[in-house]
């Protein structure tokens, strides 16, 4: 303890820590699971973590951090970069993170270097072709059904043979027969979808030693947030990285896991002390955010889960207010009392600007704006569509990635006819016909001239439009840069 109390006086990074946190800072060598209760400050913990590894002479190139979404890594890498100077670490998703390697050992993978990444919208462009290639009904199996069965079987580790043989009906078959022809279209298109980077990674690590260990030199020092959301090829990656050192920190907790339906599993960080030997294991119990009352309420609910590390929330904030719990008659009476406790709390002074109201699904929303008008109290929605999945967005993004890549189907029958060209949905099957039977992609059917003259007449005028926009680019030159080229496309 008095070892503590003076690193804390001449080291800044490790200011102001409590002992568990001082604790999970300071353990770098070896595995470290830090079991961090909510608003235990676990983003601080492993900032720091990662200055302190920095400041002991760990090279800042070979510590990875891992976590789940793009706004997590900003604000992690952020807070680092405001505690180190120099070279930093690299601090990513899953995602992110296997798209690099795979740009750097793309064929590996049987990729190309200028491979597209699918995202969700994509993906269900592809099944929708996939599909018709198949001749099955996209009414019957809707693309969007048929692409959350391919990404649960992904993150499960299921291949479309193993679908096959565990199909138990007609459509499941059908399903699987989809899957198979998914995968062989994403490979025509030299493209891989989410769920495929990990995979493809994860398929070079196992195949390639070489390449495994060229990362796990690189990559020294891992740390994972989240763990317990964490899926199996995941899990994997994770275990084949940190394999050779054995530096390996993950933080979470098991009773914040909300993401089984999408693969996670959390026995991945319950039994993360048994797959790695003398792991020292540190609670964060101290909760900065909420009051007593708050989390004696969360402790009884939490109490009740199975497979848990036994931890015990408390702050230092006091009691602070009783939770107020109303029950109602359905949704309506729900959205009318919650119009009244704003209206009561308007009255004692309080700027709306100051409330907010939580709803579990978008769905819920209607109803309550619909009481809000009534009592003429303005409101924001905080959401909505995200820029880049807005139509226009993705028609110049869909651009873009043909001209990187012109074998990418999904992309190329987004925009054939966008804006409209006369190429409307039988002249493109058309195209699309001629270009299988010919066994090429779409734009070499648009391209080479002894195809081309299979497509006669007003189809024919349509694809010399749309083929006049790459000219345009093309003819800007290597050096033009990306916003020069979006503005080519758009005008």
């Amino acid at each position: 303890i008095s070892f503590i109390k003076v690193s804390y006086h001449l080291n800044p990074i490790l200011a102001d820590l409590t002992e568990a946190q001082h604790l999970a800072v300071t353990t770098i060598d070896g595995p470290l699971l830090v079991i961090a209760g909510a608003g235990s400050g676990k983003t601080r913990v492993i900032t720091k973590r990662i200055a302190w590894m920095i400041e002991n002479n760990i090279p800042a190139e070979e510590i990875l951090a891992i976590t789940f979404t793009n706004k997590a890594a900003g604000e992690m890498a952020e807070r680092v970069e405001r505690m180190i100077v120099g070279r930093k670490p690299l601090v990513s998703t899953f995602h992110s993170f296997c798209a690099r390697i795979l740009r750097q050992k793309a064929t590996y993978a049987g990729l190309e270097q200028n491979f597209v990444i699918y995202d969700t919208a994509d993906a269900r462009a592809a099944i929708k072709s996939c599909l018709a290639d198949l001749n099955l009904d996209s009414k019957l199996l809707e693309p969007s059904k048929i692409a959350h069965c391919i990404s649960d079987a992904k993150s499960r580790l299921i291949s479309p043979d193993q679908m096959e043989k565990n199909a138990q009906s007609k459509e499941e078959r059908q399903i699987s027969q989809v899957y198979a022809r998914y995968q062989a279209f994403l490979r025509e298109c030299n493209a891989s979808d989410f769920d495929d980077l990990l995979l493809l990674v994860l398929k070079i690590f196992s195949q390639y030693p070489e390449v495994l260990q060229e990362f796990q030199d690189r990559y020294r020092y891992i740390l994972v947030d989240e763990y317990q959301d964490t899926n199996l090829p995941q899990h994997q990656l994770i275990q084949l990285l940190a394999a050779k050192y054995g530096n390996i920190c993950v933080t979470g907790d098991p009773d914040q896991t909300i993401y089984s339906w999408r693969g996670a599993d959390m026995g991945n960080i319950n039994t993360f002390p048994d797959e790695y030997k003398n792991t020292v294991v540190v609670s964060l119990e101290e909760n900065f955010r909420s009051t007593n009352n708050i989390l004696k309420a969360a402790n009884a609910v939490i109490s009740n889960n199975p497979r848990r590390f036994e931890k015990k929330l408390f702050s230092k904030l006091g009691d602070g207010e009783k939770i107020r719990l109303h029950y109602v008659a359905d949704e309506v009476a729900e959205a009318e009392m919650i119009a009244n406790a704003i209206k009561s709390l308007q009255s004692n002074g309080q700027a709306l600007k100051s409330i907010a109201i939580f709803y579990r699904t978008n769905g819920q929303s209607r109803v309550l704006e619909d009481a809000l008008r009534l009592d003429n109290l303005p409101y924001t929605i905080v959401g909505g569509t995200k820029f880049y999945d807005r139509a226009e967005i993705k028609d110049l993004l869909a651009y873009l990635r043909l001209i990187e890549n012109g074998r990418d189907n999904v992309s190329l029958l987004r925009v054939i006819n966008t804006p409209a060209r006369g190429l409307g949905p039988k002249a493109v099957q058309t195209i699309r016909e001629i270009a299988e039977r010919h066994h090429v992609c779409l734009a070499e059917a648009l391209t080479k001239n002894e195809i081309r003259q299979e497509i006669t007449g007003k189809a024919l005028a349509g694809i010399d439009s749309f083929l006049d926009i790459f000219s345009s680019v093309f003819e800007l030159g290597e050096k033009a840069t990306v916003a020069e080229k979006i503005n080519t496309i758009y005008e």
